[in-house]
């Protein structure tokens, strides 16, 4: 029998603490990026609402280059075994010396679910979760 573990790729590696040697989006590009701007427009939602979330992403070297703009949830209090983080959405971005673009996420219940073997659907525990930004 195949056991199925939710701790695979880099949920494994944050469970193990083990640093990668090429985290996803790695060697995209020769320049350098800078992240800004970061806005969520609720603190607080319904299962019926979303949450939009954006992030001004900035090309600060000298040549054109991609990044791999990532967000992450994490549920601070589950009463289930959640990997540290869940990766949600990503958006690779292509930018020219000094051109900055924003990078826009919106998400919904299922963003913040995991799934419930017991109920066989998708649930979402009251409480609170953040949302991470950044690369790799």
């Amino acid at each position: 029998m195949l056991k199925k573990d939710r701790f695979v790729g880099y949920r494994y590696y944050d469970k193990k603490n083990i640093k990668p040697l090429f985290p996803f989006g790695y060697g995209l590009s020769y320049t350098n990026f800078e992240y800004s701007n970061l806005s969520i427009s609720k603190k607080e939602i319904q299962d019926v609402e979303t949450v939009t979330v954006s992030v001004n992403v900035k090309n600060t070297g000298g040549v054109a280059g991609k990044e791999t703009v990532q967000l992450y949830i994490k549920d601070l209090e589950s009463s289930v075994i959640r990997p540290e983080k869940e990766l949600k959405g990503f958006e690779k971005v292509q930018l020219q010396p000094d051109e900055e673009k924003t990078v826009t996420f919106t998400l919904d219940k299922r963003a913040f679910a995991y799934y419930d073997v017991e109920l066989k659907d998708w649930h979402v525990e009251t409480g609170e979760f953040e949302i991470l930004i950044g690369k790799s």
